[in-house]
């Protein structure tokens, strides 16, 4: 996982979070809030096998897609599916205290030439707070999932 960047300044107040993850099923949850009339949904076929979302594949584009599955907002039904800034840790393009509040593609790098990248937001006094990842999980293994781990 990226380490969360922090600002030495209180001003302007804001969080940061941003993810990178491996979903391992081990066993047999059917009570996962997930039903399946969800769009866009991860299916998930077998029992005991890795999914795994490193995001690396959706480029260094400010708006860039999120992949299958994937939305950043405060629900499901309002979540968006696309980034809308981005940012790196060195070079041009680099997240500071200043950098503006949103849904960001986050370089390991400089933000243009990175191909190491994380989802995430920053929330500031214009970009509030709440925000979540949301994935959404479709059960087609015929079973009850009892475990779902995330790896970071």
């Amino acid at each position: 996982m990226k380490q969360p960047l922090h600002s030495a300044t209180s001003t302007p107040t804001f969080r940061l979070f941003s993810i990178k993850m491996s979903l391992s099923i081990w066993a047999v949850v059917a009570a996962m809030g997930v039903s399946g009339g969800v769009l866009g949904q991860i299916s998930i076929t077998t029992l005991g096998t890795a999914s795994t979302q490193n995001f690396d594949a959706i480029g260094n584009s400010a708006t860039a897609t999120l992949p299958t599955g994937f939305k950043i907002g405060t629900d499901w039904s309002s979540g968006i599916t696309a980034t809308t800034l981005a940012a790196g840790t060195s070079g041009t393009g680099i997240l500071t205290g200043t950098s503006s509040g949103g849904i960001y593609n986050f370089a390991n790098g400089v933000t243009t030439s990175s191909t190491d990248r994380a989802i995430g937001f920053l929330t500031t006094n214009s970009f509030t707070s709440p925000n979540s990842i949301i994935l959404a999980i479709n059960n087609n293994t015929g079973s009850t999932i009892n475990k779902i781990s995330r790896v970071c």
